[in-house]
């Protein structure tokens, strides 16, 4: 990694996001074909395979790659890296890049204020 350099995730999600392919020395598909080795060195056929944000775009990969291995596929928070689709609202962007306060009330604030942004009417905020 150090002859790599550091990560550049900021610029890699900006180039996706622009419809272009992000540079990076290790990419979603080396981790995905890294899970399915890891499953290969553990003797598991097949799995269930679920993925938060980036882990949904890995599990992704695996299942396009090697969907024979996918019992089940969960995606949470996971873009599909079409550029075509609707963006976030920069405001929830800036929301979710930014770091979490140390302070426990700040946190929850910032939290609340986030999910009504993100909430939707059939799936009412309970802020309690």
């Amino acid at each position: 990694m150090s002859a790599a350099g550091p990560p550049d995730l900021i610029g890699a999600i900006g180039a996706l996001m622009k419809g272009e392919k992000p540079k990076a020395p290790y990419t979603l598909n080396d981790m995905g074909e890294d899970v399915v080795g890891l499953l290969d060195a553990l003797d598991i056929e097949k799995a269930h395979i679920c993925g938060f944000s980036m882990g949904g775009a890995i599990a992704q990969t695996i299942a396009i790659s090697h969907p024979s291995r996918v019992l089940s596929l969960i995606l949470i928070y996971s873009p599909t890296g079409n550029p075509n689709l609707p963006k976030p609202k920069p405001e929830i962007t800036g929301l979710l890049m930014a770091p979490a306060s140390p302070d426990r009330n700040a946190y929850a604030d910032e939290q609340i204020r986030m999910r009504r942004m993100i909430s939707r009417s059939g799936f009412p905020l309970e802020e309690a």
